[in-house]
């Protein structure tokens, strides 16, 4: 019995140093290191970013819309793509809410799925944003903490918290990212084979704390005199009947005057299957050929003067 307590003690002592000497670690490589590989675009937006434009959304958003190309089209203003995959609304009002603290872009662009507005939670890799939990975030911090009980208990261990992002981390000090992408912008291959067009019936209505979320960023957008625009980028699927959520999210931004450019359903998209990855997600070709489009459509909606 005695050895019995003796080796759990140890054992937990060695938990407890080893959880203790991370936190110690993690403090000091975010105060003296960037991270690096598929965080790196991320953590320039959270700490260095000072562009006029920032986008933000989920993977369609970072596959869609080339930074350069916008630059192109507006003349002396700079452009990041911020979007992550698989993120929702929480992730990029986190993403604005630490920008904000350092530098106010003229315009904040953001797209995704119809399908993201009627979820609910902040998704299920939010804990990207880990490595900047308790650094001064209180958005970040309180969707972190928003979850459930054993999710918050994790997030007083740095070993539970941080399983899943340091060793990523540390991996890329020794392997390289594939594609490091240019200003956030990641481009999708060209497939063997063009996808073929699907049928989609979305029919949820907009669940009530997206909705929340996004009078949230409509709100802070308007009180930092941001120019706010929302698009859903060009899919290769069909729709069949009506799409509640997309029409209650044009209707609450309409509501502020807010644009919305919906190209879901773009009749130009759907004829090139070409562009596409998938049914809906573009590839490099078809992106370099919708941010233009987009671009021009942003100025005649949004002019920059």
């Amino acid at each position: 019995m005695r050895k019995l307590t003796v080796f759990i003690v140890t054992v937990l002592a060695v938990v407890v140093s080893a959880d203790v000497l991370l936190g110690v670690f993690a403090d000091h490589y975010m105060s003296r290191a960037k991270l690096p590989g598929d965080y790196r675009s991320v953590d320039y937006v959270m700490r260095e970013s000072r562009d006029s434009i920032l986008i933000l959304g989920s993977s369609v958003a970072l596959n869609s819309l080339m930074p350069a190309v916008i630059e192109d089209s507006l003349h002396g203003m700079t452009c990041f793509n911020g979007a992550a995959n698989a993120q929702q609304l929480p992730f990029f009002l986190s993403i604005l809410d630490c920008v904000l603290r350092r530098e106010t872009p003229r315009m904040v662009i953001v797209g995704f799925e119809t399908a993201a507005c009627a979820t609910t939670g902040t998704g299920e890799r939010f804990n990207l944003l880990a490595p900047y939990y308790h650094r001064g975030y209180e958005y970040l911090d309180s969707c972190m903490e928003g979850g459930s009980t054993v999710g918050r208990v994790k997030l007083k261990s740095n070993l539970l918290r941080y399983n899943t992002i340091w060793w990523r981390i540390l991996l890329y000090h020794f392997v390289t990212a594939d594609n490091p992408g240019e200003k956030g912008f990641v481009a999708k291959d060209i497939p063997p084979l063009p996808p073929t067009l699907t049928s989609l019936n979305e029919d949820e209505p907009m669940s009530d704390e997206r909705r929340q979320e996004l009078e949230r960023l409509v709100g802070i957008c308007l009180r930092h005199n941001i120019r706010l625009t929302v698009f859903f980028p060009p899919q290769y699927q069909r729709l069949t009947g009506t799409n509640k959520c997309r029409e209650q999210v044009k209707s609450l931004l309409s509501g502020h005057g807010i644009s919305c450019l919906d190209y879901s359903q773009d009749s130009t998209f759907l004829n090139h299957p070409e562009w596409f990855y998938d049914n809906i997600h573009l590839n490099g070709d078809g992106a370099r050929v919708f941010t233009s489009r987009f671009v021009n459509d942003l100025v005649n909606n949004n002019p920059t003067e």
